[in-house]
């Protein structure tokens, strides 16, 4: 199958809008995760990160989870965040469900 996307083919795929590549998705996720983080935390962030280790437990991590699907307008279903363990798993969650 080929899409025609803005008169050109996509070979079956669409293209990725701007604020939804992968370089704006973790910035989001990140955002959103420093955000529910205890103030106590002082390093940055990084993908790798496990959720755990930067203090980020089950109610946090809702919350961040409640900020994101507000910003991309998107619901999450409880068994896609079973395995989310880093900000990679999340970020890799949200960009397989856009």
């Amino acid at each position: 199958m080929v899409i025609v996307h803005g008169g050109r083919e996509l070979g079956g795929r669409t293209a990725a809008r701007p604020a939804h590549s992968r370089v704006a998705i973790t910035r989001l996720v990140i955002e959103e995760l420093e955000r529910v983080r205890p103030v106590t935390s002082r390093s940055r962030l990084e993908p790798a990160a496990a959720l755990a280790d930067a203090g980020i437990d089950a109610a946090r991590f809702l919350d961040a989870v409640a900020r994101i699907e507000g910003r991309y307008q998107m619901r999450f279903r409880d068994e896609w965040l079973h395995d989310v363990r880093t900000c990679d798993d999340l970020i890799d969650c949200v960009e397989r469900r856009m």
